[in-house]
């Protein structure tokens, strides 16, 4: 499973951050495992973060992430996908060995941002004025480009050698950059819109909380998906070539739908991403989060 199905899911279910204490409507959380409540409402815990993003990676690949993944693979090179499941679940030990710790250090990245810009000028992560919020989700994913460019590279069978050295692990750097900057944009600055909307229309927060992240996450994979084309076109190119000058190319070849391979396929992965990583913080919070304990000061009256 690519980075970029469960990209800068730094955002997501973005309505959970801004209310980390959001629980499942299923019943309460036996006694055994309150001791295990140690993360106070309300506060953002970056090593938190961190568990919640790799635990949701895992489940989305176990679901239905990597087989609709694999799909759109095969949809992309025009392949159909063959009957053998194990087929269906290609790459599943890479996107739970590699990329479920790197999304964990991304969310962890731009959760400590996020906190440590937040105390300098005194006030709560949840109560920073959005567009700082934005600039920080776009700082953390920047630096989060450093390092994946080359796990992609790597991951891709890129060679390091033929006079280029190890500056061929970060081919195709540029457009990568570009693609996390969009994607910061989208699910920092769509997230807080899309649910002020669902809560002004009377949904409720766990409706609201999935419905917001959903339509975040498709857009965000529509706005992508030109970046991750020319991207990956840098990358299987055999000579040098500039990101304007791959984007000519793919759109010369195909024209501007090009740009936009198995669009509905990774729509398809977009929901079932939501799915999963919605389940996930629920079930995260219902067990690690500590419960608010109701005001008594009424009931000592006498």
């Amino acid at each position: 499973m690519k980075h970029d199905d469960v990209k800068s899911k730094s955002g997501v279910v973005a309505a959970s951050v801004a209310n980390p204490g959001a629980r499942s409507p299923c019943c309460g959380t036996p006694s055994l495992l309150k001791r295990m409540q140690i993360v106070p409402a309300g506060v953002s815990v970056p090593w938190y973060d961190a568990l919640r993003g790799f635990t949701a990676t895992i489940v989305d690949a176990s679901f239905l992430g990597q087989p609709v993944h694999n799909l759109r693979v095969a949809a992309s090179h025009h392949k159909k996908m063959s009957k053998n499941p194990k087929d269906w679940y290609a790459g599943y030990s890479t996107s739970v060995t590699v990329f479920a710790p790197f999304v964990g250090f991304q969310l962890f990245t731009k959760s400590t941002i996020m906190k440590t810009y937040a105390n300098s000028i005194g006030i709560s992560p949840h109560h920073l004025p959005l567009s700082r919020r934005i600039a920080c989700g776009i700082g953390a994913n920047a630096l989060c480009a450093v390092p994946l460019c080359a796990l992609e590279n790597i991951l891709s069978g890129v060679r390091v050698g033929n006079g280029v050295g190890i500056k061929s692990l970060w081919k195709g750097f540029i457009p990568l950059l570009a693609r996390e900057t969009v994607s910061a944009v989208v699910w920092t600055g769509a997230s807080p819109i899309a649910s002020n909307y669902l809560k002004s229309k009377g949904f409720s927060e766990s409706k609201t909380i999935f419905l917001s992240s959903t339509a975040v996450s498709c857009t965000a994979t529509a706005a992508t998906l030109p970046f991750e084309v020319v991207k990956s076109a840098v990358q299987k190119s055999p000579v040098k070539i500039s990101a304007v000058a791959a984007a000519r190319n793919v759109v010369a070849s195909g024209g501007a739908r090009a740009l936009f391979p198995a669009l509905h396929i990774r729509m398809l992965r977009s929901v079932v991403s939501s799915v999963a990583w919605y389940y996930s913080y629920m079930y995260c919070d219902k067990l690690f989060v500590k419960k608010k304990e109701p005001n008594n000061n009424n009931n000592n009256k006498h």
